[in-house]
């Protein structure tokens, strides 16, 4: 029982604070437990050090310490919503303050989450002072490269702890239990979401994660007076941004190395720039990307220390209901774009055609963005054309592309995906945001409320009914293009996502890709192809990707995944045989029924 385990626990934080008050040196192994303890997955590193005869002790013996020890790294550890990397981040903080614990940090090869937690272990021991080790631990390396560098570990170690006993000696100080200063100030990296930033007094700097959507937005921020401009990125930006990643998923990279790139170039006053990031609760590395962005930052120096990281939820409502009125807008303008392009370019007789119509609307939405006042006439003027453009019978297998929206919709990190479905004889099927967030707005909610987080509820429901009144007026106005507005409510979702054994309670981008594939599906009953676009290193794309044969089991729709890691070797050409040689997969009569 729960009962059982805490009565364990204070029983094992008794015995350690005796033990606080020994001698010599001791080790605090951290770590996820099945990575750290396991024999088989840890390689025996515990083994290894008991061998020694070093004191060891697992992080969850450490004693409780008050609010008011932790102060330092208490905006940290909220950010962390990962248990055991904010254990990891605790002890760290633990040993940077205790002269005789040292720890050692044991990791699985590439885990994204622990990534994060690194860099600020790192930075809370470098700050004191204090050496440490890092393992990580992957089915290459054998017990005895490991031994050898827990040895060097605690020969730096005892080196360390020796000299600090004899200084302390030197100057007939007494050698302290806990030193109250021995944590670093680490506050400012710990996130970028502060209520108070005036962005109307600063520039505004967005990701680029939709060619589309992002500029739109920005376009609309610049409307009701915010100065808004998107980020840019090329293959060498990708590089670049490579050669800090240690695990990290990859576009948070991107987007820092887009944003120092930016500052630099243009001479902009960090001081008076904002990076806006997504802020999301989602059991994901998002609600981390503000916070590692602003420690990369710091760590590049040259005033980018100065600029400030501001997290906010797709519903811009932080900016006022007037930058939720246009967000909405840029998401639908954006995502109808680029959904007529792709229903569109593939049969036009005129090469060329749907582009330059594609070029000539987005050139009205953003003024009329831009202008700051309605711009429900915008669409028909920048849509209706498309009508009239002269294409030919619409006879490709459609193929569908899910997955991380950054991958999904970044046309340089995912190399032109679209262009390369088009080129192997597919047309591709997309989603605009808010189709995604009809899948998923009904989950989201009843989770708000079964959390507790009756504020949050609030506010997002305001949000939408303030996008639904929006929605219905643009229908009204523009009904030939849009039609009526399609329902908020998702029903029968919780059917469809017991057919994967996903319970309700869960949420995630795993979760969220089945709503959205059945979505898709009820749409468009003729797919032929999903292709899950993801940037290496995200671990909801690796759980995704591993539930694919499932996917096409209970659909009857094969799944490509795709995973761009960086390097710029091509990858799209994973399509081609799928297009070329399984044109139209048949689906069951029961499958098709499941779908309804």
């Amino acid at each position: 029982s729960l009962g059982a385990r805490e009565r364990a626990r204070a029983a094992v934080r008794g015995i350690f604070a005796e033990a606080e008050k020994g001698p010599g040196v001791a080790v605090v192994l951290v770590g996820r437990p099945y990575a750290a303890l396991s024999e088989a997955m840890g390689k025996g590193i515990a083994d290894i050090l008991v061998r020694d005869g070093t004191e060891v002790w697992y992080s969850d013996m450490l004693p409780e310490r008050g609010s008011e020890v932790l102060a330092d790294i208490e905006p940290l550890l909220e950010t962390f919503h990962w248990r055991y990397a904010a254990e990891v981040l605790e002890a760290a903080d633990f040993c940077a303050r205790h002269d005789r614990f040292y720890p050692v940090f044991v990791t699985s090869f590439k885990c994204s989450p622990d990534s994060f937690a690194l860099e600020w272990f790192r930075k809370i021991l470098d700050a004191a002072g204090k050496p440490y080790l890092v393992l990580q631990i992957d089915d290459h390396d054998s017990n005895v490269g490991y031994e050898t560098r827990v040895e060097a570990g605690l020969r730096s170690f005892r080196n360390h702890f020796a000299r600090a006993v004899a200084a302390s000696a030197d100057s007939g100080a007494r050698r302290p239990r806990e030193r109250e200063d021995g944590g670093p100030t680490i506050v400012s990296s710990a996130g970028g979401s502060s209520p108070d930033v005036d962005a109307r007094e600063k520039r505004v700097l967005l990701p680029n994660w939709d060619p589309f959507v992002s500029p739109l937005i920005a376009a609309g921020m610049r409307g009701v007076g915010i100065d808004a401009q998107v980020l840019s990125e090329n293959e060498e930006t990708i590089r670049r941004a490579m050669g800090g990643n240690t695990g990290q998923c990859i576009p948070v990279n991107i987007i820092a190395e887009a944003c120092a790139s930016r500052v630099e170039a243009d001479g902009l006053d960090p001081a008076a720039t904002i990076l806006w990031m997504l802020d999301s609760q989602w059991p994901c590395n998002i609600a981390l990307y503000s916070a590692y962005i602003k420690n990369r930052l710091e760590t590049r120096g040259g005033g980018l220390e100065r600029l400030k990281v501001h997290g906010t939820d797709l519903t811009f409502m932080a900016f006022g209901p007037r930058a939720t009125i246009a967000a909405f807008h840029a998401f639908t303008a954006g995502g109808t774009l680029r959904k007529i392009a792709c229903r569109t370019r593939p049969y036009e007789l005129v090469q060329g055609s749907t582009d330059a119509l594609v070029e000539r609307a987005f050139r009205i939405f953003k003024r009329a963005l831009e202008a700051g006042g309605g711009i429900g006439g915008a669409y028909e003027e920048a849509l209706s054309p498309f009508l009239d453009l002269e294409i030919s019978e619409r006879n490709r297998p459609q193929v569908a592309i899910f997955g991380d929206f950054y991958a999904r919709d970044n046309d340089v990190l995912n190399q032109g995906l679209v262009r390369s479905i088009e080129k192997a004889g597919g047309e591709v099927v997309t989603s605009t945001y808010t189709d995604y967030l009809r899948s998923t707005i009904d989950p989201h909610f009843r989770r708000l409320l079964v959390d507790r987080r009756y504020g949050q509820w609030a506010v997002h429901k305001t949000a939408l009914a303030v996008v639904g009144a929006v929605e219905q007026a643009l229908s009204l106005r523009s009904s030939s293009i849009f039609g009526k507005p399609r329902s908020w409510h998702n029903p029968g979702y919780l059917e469809r996502l017991d057919l994967f054994g996903i319970k309700p309670d869960q949420e995630g981008e795993s979760f969220d890709n089945i709503l959205e594939i059945f979505r898709v599906l009820s749409d468009h009953p003729e797919l032929s192809l999903f292709v899950q676009a993801s940037p290496a290193f995200c671990c909801p794309s690796i759980i995704t990707e591993a539930m694919s044969k499932e996917i096409e089991r209970v659909t009857g729709v094969p799944v490509v995944s795709i995973t761009y890691d960086g390097t710029g070797t091509f990858r799209n050409d994973a399509v081609e045989p799928y297009l070329a040689f399984g044109r139209r997969r048949s689906r069951t009569v029961a499958a098709k029924a499941d779908l309804r």
